[in-house]
């Protein structure tokens, strides 16, 4: 496996939404941005060379929320009442873009409206905030196929059964 240093690749230690800054300082010539710092570099004049959501057929997970098995055993309606209530936002996000709009801006009151805007935009047009809460076994298999070229999982560590339990899913999306 190639990896990030024979490409002239380096990795830079930014806390998470800084991943643009080097690039702005002049330190790096290309950063990996989630929105809505894609909003600022392309508001700034920069390009997007590689948009995951495009390249990966049978979706992509791209963040999940993990609990204890205990609070899945012994409290099952407030992780039924939590799933259910992300499964809502999930499709209202989808039915009424406005509203997640409006919530944006309230997260991001000191970034530009327009940035704001158009990273809700591609957000939901890009399908990043899902329409099912369920997890496919393909779009894990994506997402850890990028986790684990970038080197954050090893091979074989991670498999669908290991990590998905859908109980609480399959019932919110109903």
């Amino acid at each position: 496996m190639t990896q990030l240093a024979d490409l002239g690749i380096t990795r830079t230690v930014e806390s998470a939404g800084a991943e643009l800054a080097p690039m702005m300082a002049g330190r790096a010539d290309a950063a990996a941005v989630y929105e809505p710092q894609l909003e600022e570099g392309v508001a700034a004049g920069d390009r997007i060379l590689y948009a995951f959501t495009k390249h990966y057929a049978g979706g992509y997970a791209f963040s999940t929320i993990d609990t204890l098995r205990s609070t899945i055993r012994e409290k099952p309606e407030i992780v039924q009442a939590f799933v259910s209530g992300l499964a809502a936002a999930e499709r209202l996000m989808h039915k009424s873009p406005k509203v997640a709009l409006q919530v944006a801006y309230k997260e991001f009151p000191n970034l530009p409206k327009p940035v704001v805007a158009a990273a809700v935009k591609r957000m939901v047009a890009e399908d990043v905030y899902p329409t099912k809460t369920t997890i496919a076994p393909t779009a894990l298999a994506n997402g850890l196929a990028l986790q684990i070229f970038i080197g954050n999982i090893k091979p074989g560590k991670i498999t669908y059964k290991s990590v998905v339990g859908d109980r609480f899913a399959k019932i919110a999306d109903r």
